[in-house]
């Protein structure tokens, strides 16, 4: 066959590049690292035993462990390829977890393996054919392969084969002589047209699972993946000797180039001192930070809820339970203790005219209109986008789940669920619980001597079709200390056709909040992004900076770049062990690269498995301020994310902006809950006017 290529090609030579790596100072660029990376993954798979999946690679010869619902966990390795300081050139490794279907029949792994019913309910359909996209079956009948692209609706009873005029299960019958079991069932669609019985199709081999998860699946890969500093090391280790030996011989025989077999890169790293934080204007800093984390006892802006207008017949409270345990004695019990609280606390909290009912979700439109602010006590997770479509900007709702209930409405509840109750309520009210004192950062304390706003931003997917858009989410802050933030979030549609894209085109609605509080733009703003990999920075970051100055043509910019999504770990020796790495250390030397001011920062404490420290890459910065002034910046925004007493692993901004794409999100979903994106023609997808409003109702962002 004949490929032609499209759109910009460019020539590389692997000589030049291998010449390169062996000169001292030789600078090694963009492309050169990708000739690499290509170089590397054939290496990989050409002996046959490696085969590519997504960004790692797997080995077929192996046993795994089992998941749960006729799936295995199996492992495999990936790298990267990055050229650091000094140019030299470090391959990144790390080991990787993947789900595997095991072979067995359709119909086992669509029951796990339990009693096949006759039928199957809508909304069990749907899920279950999320799970089957992509995974290939072979038919009992024919021994045909297919790809599945989900359940359909249709059984073999009820569909009839267009131009024949007889159903499934007839041509099942007059052509195989086959007496379909199960002809009630749904049918596995594998493309367009062709529909098949499900009691004839086997999953063709054990093979990776495309699919995301189901959630009670994900809570056990993730325990049978997670690994301690300890373990990890030697599994990163035992992957290393796994590349090294595969890759070796050929790239000495035909390149000239090794792979050290080396022991793990040692580097110096420093700690940063936690910030001083406070809890009140009439003290100064005085809430100690111990291992990332302290005890709040009091609050330092408390707001209230609006009092409702006379004749509305609104009240200022209401609890609501959708679980038919929790009745309304509990919900007045739960009511006395996180009233009780919020007095210790010192949050403004409605002490009379509350409300309490049970109601069914169908009643949820009209009972949330009766108050300014609920508390709704869901089932479970599945329900917060359609509980959250019933808020206003006048109704406001805080979804708390039947059993995060059940631990704060008996006799003896817990306390600190409590409080991060109340630390959410307080700044959905317009309140903020805790500030961060600057006074040891100077630098980064002489900004705020005039208007400054710090922006968070990320972007989500709304489903895999490539027609629908992309969800923006962008938070900026609107007052001095930075503690209250005002989030927009927009779909992301191109002037022409609708492919989704990845960079944020507007900010005016946070700029209009920052004038309307401030009464002029912002002097400074720093402008922190999530989602963007290295190769996307100058095609998304920049050309967002390029966007925003053109609003702010006087402005001052900062652009930092936080990710997680990377290869490196970090483990601290400790005596003959190994430990996780302490909140506020940071890598800035040996292993980051050497095209960008860059840094890692593990602001957090990890409780389980092996801390994953934020990648920050600062694009930009029309300030001038030292590394370490940034660092200690970043460290500290990591401390301001006013819903819980402790250090987070992304700064505030980020994390909000991350919280306000993901409510968009399940908010939309729920509106179209029984669709099957894949069966909908483009001429029948939403209009981004009908996305825009199911979205984004009201506009503060603490979710």
């Amino acid at each position: 066959f004949e490929a032609q290529l499209q759109g910009h090609t460019r020539e590389c030579s692997l000589k030049d590049v291998i010449d390169k790596i062996h000169t001292p100072n030789g600078i090694i660029r963009a492309e050169d690292i990708s000739t690499l990376t290509i170089l590397l993954n054939h290496s990989i798979t050409r002996g046959g035993v490696y085969h590519r999946h997504r960004r790692g690679f797997i080995s077929w010869n192996q046993r795994g462990y089992s998941l749960s619902g006729g799936l295995d966990v199996w492992t495999g390795f990936k790298f990267s390829i990055i050229a650091t300081e000094g140019s030299d050139v470090v391959v990144r490794i790390n080991k990787t977890f993947v789900p595997m279907v095991k072979k067995s029949s359709l119909l086992n792994f669509i029951f796990e393996g339990g009693n096949i019913r006759r039928q199957m309910a809508t909304d069990e359909i749907n899920k279950k054919s999320a799970l089957l996209k992509r995974l290939k079956v072979v038919t009992v009948h024919n021994n045909r392969k297919y790809t599945l692209r989900g359940l359909s609706h249709e059984t073999p009873a009820t569909y009839v084969i267009p131009d024949s005029g007889i159903t499934i299960e007839a041509y099942f019958k007059t052509t195989y002589d086959k007496v379909l079991k199960y002809p009630n069932l749904p049918c596995a669609k594998v493309d367009n047209r062709t529909l098949l019985p499900i009691e004839l199709c086997d999953i063709a081999e054990i093979q990776p699972l495309e699919a995301n998860l189901p959630p009670e699946a994900q809570k056990n890969f993730i325990k049978k993946s997670r690994e301690d500093p300890a373990d990890k090391l030697e599994s990163v280790k035992k992957c290393r000797d796994i590349l090294v030996d595969a890759v070796n011989p050929w790239l000495k025989d035909n390149y000239g180039l090794v792979l050290s077999k080396s022991l793990p890169i040692v580097v110096n790293a420093k700690i940063l001192s936690p910030p001083k934080l406070r809890n009140s204007s009439q003290n100064s800093a005085n809430l100690k930070v111990t291992n990332g984390s302290w005890r709040n006892s009091s609050i330092f802006n408390p707001s209230a809820i609006p009092s409702p207008s006379s004749g509305s017949g609104k009240v200022q409270l209401q609890m609501i339970s959708l679980h038919a345990h929790l009745t309304v004695d509990k919900l007045k019990l739960m009511d006395t203790h996180i009233r009780n609280k919020a007095k210790n606390m010192g949050i403004k909290y409605p002490d009379k005219n509350v409300k309490y009912t049970y109601i069914t979700k169908s009643n949820l439109d009209s009972q949330i209109s009766k108050a300014m602010y609920s508390f709704v006590i869901m089932n479970n997770n599945k329900e917060y986008g359609e509980i959250k479509n019933a808020e206003t900007v006048s109704s406001r709702i805080q979804c708390i789940t039947a059993q995060v209930a059940k631990k704060i409405s008996g006799d003896k509840p817990n306390h600190r669920i409590i409080e991060n109750i109340l630390y959410k309520y307080n700044m959905k009210i317009s309140g903020y619980n805790w500030t961060v004192d600057l006074d040891s950062c100077q630098e980064i304390l002489s900004l705020f001597t005039k208007f400054t706003m710090i922006m968070g931003a990320d972007v989500t997917h709304l489903t895999e079709r490539e027609d629908m858009p992309s969800l923006a989410s962008v938070v900026g802050s609107y007052n001095k200390s930075a503690t209250c933030f005002y989030s927009a979030v927009s779909p992301l549609f191109p002037e022409s056709g609708k492919k989704s894209v990845e960079y944020i085109s507007s900010i005016d609605s946070i700029l209009r909040k920052f004038v309307s509080k401030n009464v002029v733009k912002p002097s400074n703003i720093i402008y922190l992004r999530d989602g963007v990999s290295r190769g996307q920075f100058e095609n998304t970051a920049m050309k967002e900076l390029e966007l925003m100055k053109s609003v702010c043509p006087q402005t001052k910019f900062a652009v930092i770049i936080c990710t997680k999504l990377h290869d490196q770990r970090f483990v601290k020796q400790r005596g003959n062990g190994y430990d996780n790495l302490d909140p506020g250390t940071v890598v800035d030397e040996n292993v980051v690269d050497a095209n960008y001011f860059n840094f890692y920062l593990c602001s957090h404490a990890s409780t389980q498995g092996t801390s994953v420290p934020c990648h920050y890459y600062v694009l930009y910065d029309d300030f001038n301020i030292s590394a370490t002034a940034w660092q200690t910046y970043c460290f500290y925004l990591c401390h301001s994310y006013g819903i819980v007493s402790k250090s987070v692993s992304y700064p505030a901004p980020v994390y909000y902006a991350h919280n306000a794409c993901s409510s968009a999100r399940e908010r939309f979903l729920a509106g179209y809950k029984d669709t099957v994106w894949d069966e909908i023609d483009e001429a029948e997808l939403p209009s981004a006017e009908e996305i825009a409003a199911k979205i984004h109702p009201y506009q503060n962002c603490y979710h």
